[in-house]
């Protein structure tokens, strides 16, 4: 954008199409990717040259501090994505060509400055390569968790540490108590899901107060309790439930979900010889199954291997194993509506709201047609994904969903457009 001053800048933007301004955020975008690339290049030869050596640095991070006064958090990425880029060259082209963002590189270049994932990411790079140039950061940081936790011991350590950590103490003052709890990461996810439910409850009540008190008028301000204190009342509840229920009574299911893919589940069982050692076949290509690893729970939290083989066989949780397409099971055409175990199994193919940039967990969304019931869509896992209401309704204005072979989610406008 030819402007001369930063208020010129500020006027033009405010001068600016709807159309022209998605395309300079674009533009902007293509040229941060690509000088990301050509940094990655220089400071990696800089490294090999040792130039830091010439003003007294130690290392690379020093001339980074010093000289372009950057964080060490910067240093690092910047440092990690060069010897990335360094040794995967289509990684760099990818971000000089501006298909892959920067924040995809780093989140890839800090698994491979990883010791204990740096040999096993040589046959799944490719793979990861191809979801970072399409997918969103969140979505790849959660796979590339799973991947670290597959193959890193000290990861696995650090969440079993959790677990074995985990305490609590409820301390009561002269005006009142504090709760404080710590749990490991499928505790957590557990609880999260039973709090968030009492939570809903909690909320329903106060909108359904504040309607009548102020009709047209009510928002959120105007509940009689605040976020803060419905949190407070839920916990409560949820304490008094608990009291209710009988000694010895079950909890209500499902008490949790964990996802496995058959390969992971396969492989799980023969590290603990609990199955045969299967042959390999030196010849097999294992990049298609990487993005489908998955051993997490409904809402895509990563789960310790260790912690999935333990409640697998202790029997406390409902687990479901995916076929190599993502699916869990199959589901004919006898209903209109996703309900029970069928819906269960649509939400199961992605963590959260299909719709690009939605963060609406799975737990929390409608299971949708990806084909039109009217259209003879058939009422079956792989014919449907988890749409938030507000996405969903979205469909009647002309945006389409489809999935593809491998898993990806597209949304399309009502021009045929692809979002994102």
């Amino acid at each position: 954008m030819d402007v001369g001053s930063f208020a010129e800048l500020r006027e033009r933007a405010t001068t600016m199409s709807d159309a022209e301004l998605d395309y300079r955020i674009r533009e902007n975008e293509a040229v941060h990717r690509r000088w990301a690339a050509t940094n990655a290049v220089l400071v990696a030869e800089a490294g090999r040259r040792k130039t830091y050596r010439a003003d007294g640095h130690a290392t690379m991070f020093g001339e980074l501090r010093s000289t372009l006064h950057w964080s060490e958090g910067k240093c690092r990425d910047s440092t990690q994505l060069a010897r990335l880029v360094e040794t995967y060259p289509d990684i760099g082209e990818a971000l000089f060509e501006a298909w892959m963002s920067v924040d995809n590189a780093v989140v890839l270049a800090k698994v491979h400055a990883n010791p204990n994932c740096t040999e096993p990411l040589e046959s799944a790079i490719g793979a990861f390569a191809n979801d970072a140039r399409r997918t969103e950061n969140h979505d790849l940081r959660l796979r590339l968790e799973k991947f670290v936790l597959r193959h890193d011991r000290r990861e696995r350590r650090r969440h079993a540490l959790a677990d074995a950590r985990r305490s609590g103490y409820l301390k009561i003052g002269e005006h009142g108590g504090t709760l404080v709890c710590k749990w490991g990461a499928f505790d957590a996810e557990r609880n999260r899901q039973v709090l968030e439910k009492q939570l809903e409850a909690e909320f329903e009540a106060d909108w359904k107060i504040t309607e009548e008190r102020y009709g047209d008028l009510a928002c959120e301000s105007l509940m009689p309790r605040t976020r803060e204190q419905r949190f407070a009342d839920a916990v409560t509840a949820i304490f008094q439930r608990s009291a209710a229920a009988s000694p010895g009574s079950k909890p209500p299911k499902p008490v949790g979900n964990i996802h496995l893919d058959w390969v992971s589940f396969r492989d799980l069982m023969t590290e603990h010889r609990l199955f045969p050692d299967r042959h390999v076949d030196p010849f097999e290509d294992p990049t298609p199954l990487v993005s489908k690893m998955r051993c997490e729970t409904g809402d895509g939290v990563p789960i310790d291997p260790d912690v999935a083989l333990q409640v697998i066989l202790e029997g406390l949780v409902r687990f479901v194993i995916h076929d190599e397409a993502g699916v869990p099971i199959h589901w004919g055409r006898e209903k209109r509506l996703f309900t029970g175990a069928a819906r269960e199994a649509v939400m199961s193919l992605f963590h959260r709201c299909t719709h690009p940039g939605c963060r609406v967990r799975a737990g929390r969304c409608e299971a949708d047609h990806i084909i039109d019931w009217q259209r003879g869509g058939e009422t079956r896992p792989d014919n449907g994904g988890p749409r938030c209401g507000r996405h969903n309704r979205l469909r009647n204005r002309g945006f389409e969903v489809e999935r593809d072979r491998l898993g990806f989610w597209h949304t399309y406008r009502p021009d045929g457009s692809e979002i994102g």
